[in-house]
């Protein structure tokens, strides 16, 4: 009997085990538009290559990447980034995942010749398993555009509301 409990401390403590935060130095994205679907515009000059470093929540990025004008389909050329390197330089303890939204795209609002790419990345941070539930999860956007800028945006969009334990489906 002690050891059938002993056994299943030792199961509880092993299942719910701490996140391992990114170290620091690994490339969370690595992007170029040669990945673009269904087929890569081409590149038709002014190339130019940036290096921002993006903080928020703990975390901080060091974003490198290169824009240039590229060709449409219906031949206009738009400012767009061509490649993205993400590292992290300090991971605020969380462990970081996600990517790209794999092509460039006209965000509302902006000038129409100007392209953005998205990276949406979670955080973690705390102990996963247990009961499956995942604690101090936030969400982040790095949107980086075709005119050399580029942001980290936590909490980007936000998860839908958890339904409450009074909730009752109607028939």
């Amino acid at each position: 009997m002690l050891r059938s409990r002993l056994m299943l401390v030792l199961g509880v403590v092993v299942a719910c085990s701490a996140t391992t935060p990114t170290p620091s130095g690994t490339r969370v994205v690595e992007w170029d538009l040669s990945m673009a679907r269904p087929s890569p515009p081409p590149v038709a000059g002014n190339k130019a290559s940036h290096e921002k470093t993006l903080q928020s929540a703990g975390v901080e990025l060091r974003v490198n990447f290169d824009t240039a004008d590229i060709v449409m389909s219906d031949g206009a050329t738009k400012h767009s980034p061509i490649n993205v390197v993400v590292t992290v330089v300090q991971s605020g303890g969380y462990t970081i995942s996600g990517g790209t939204s794999g092509y460039p795209v006209h965000m509302a609002g902006a000038p129409p010749d100007l392209l953005s790419i998205d990276f949406r990345g979670t955080l973690t941070k705390g102990r996963t398993g247990c009961t499956g539930t995942r604690y101090d999860n936030e969400t982040m956007n790095v949107r980086i555009r075709g005119d050399g800028s580029a942001e980290l945006r936590p909490d980007a969009d936000p998860p839908p509301p958890k339904p409450s334990a009074r909730t009752t489906m109607r028939q």
